[in-house]
Parts: C-alpha cells; sequence; structure tokens
C-alpha cells in the first residue's frame, strides 16, 4: 500500500484512504473508531466522493473498528449496488472478532463479500479483473 492520500476525522471515526500499489483503481479505507448514526453521514460522504471521481473497487478494512451499528451496516450496503453497477464492488477486510460476531450472526456474508486480510480482499479484486 501507499502513504495515505488524506486524513479526515469525524466525532468517532477516522477514515485513512489509501490505494492498493497493484491497481490504483482500487481504494482502501482504513477506519478506526466507531461506524454508527453520527458518523453515517461521514462515511458516506466518504463514498460518495471516491463515486464521483469514478473509483468503484472499495475495501474497508476494519481492524481498527471498536464497533458498527445498523446505520454503520448501512454505509456498506447501500451503497454496494452503486459500486457494483459501476463495475466494482465494496469489500470488507480484517474485521476484530465482535464486529465479525455480528456480521455472521446478520448473515451479510450472504450480500458483502469479507476477507480475513486486506491482501486478499486487494487479490479477490485482482482476480475479477483477469476474468
Amino acid at each position: 500500500m501507499e502513504n495515505n492520500n488524506f486524513r479526515e476525522t469525524h466525532q468517532t471515526l477516522k477514515i485513512l484512504q489509501s490505494m492498493a500499489k497493484q491497481d490504483d483503481s482500487i481504494r482502501i479505507l482504513n477506519c478506526e473508531g466507531y461506524l454508527n448514526f453520527e458518523t453515517y453521514d461521514y462515511a458516506k460522504e466518504i463514498l460518495a466522493r471516491l463515486f464521483k471521481n469514478n473509483l468503484f473497487k472499495i475495501i474497508f478494512n476494519l481492524e481498527n473498528i471498536s464497533y458498527v451499528a445498523s446505520s454503520g451496516w448501512a454505509v456498506f450496503l447501500g451503497n454496494l449496488e452503486v459500486a457494483r453497477q459501476a463495475g466494482g464492488d465494496i469489500k470488507l477486510a480484517a474485521m476484530p472478532q465482535q464486529v465479525k460476531f455480528i456480521f455472521d450472526a446478520l448473515e451479510l456474508y450472504n450480500v458483502i463479500e469479507y476477507y480475513e486480510t486486506v491482501d486478499d480482499a486487494v487479490n479477490a479484486f485482482l482476480k475479477n479483473r483477469e476474468i
């Protein structure tokens, strides 16, 4: 991964954006803090900016996320169709155990892809490019 392009902070969520070194159209959003109703608009705005710049291959690195509320899951799911219709996708990576527990309990793996590492998520995008 290259160094961050920009760093933004909003209430209880920090998002550090980087790009995959193998393909600069793949954006990695390294998240820290909480995804909830207070941070929903902020996270949604980050995605809107990426989409506006025709960047539709998004990986959310959740390694440093403490909690995802229902509105946080909506950030991912609400933008999934936009990304997919544009030939991209939203993938989740590196969830802490407490967040992964909720992801599994809600059976969100039926809707959105999850990977143990960011590198695995990047490789999934690269494999899809070759098909």
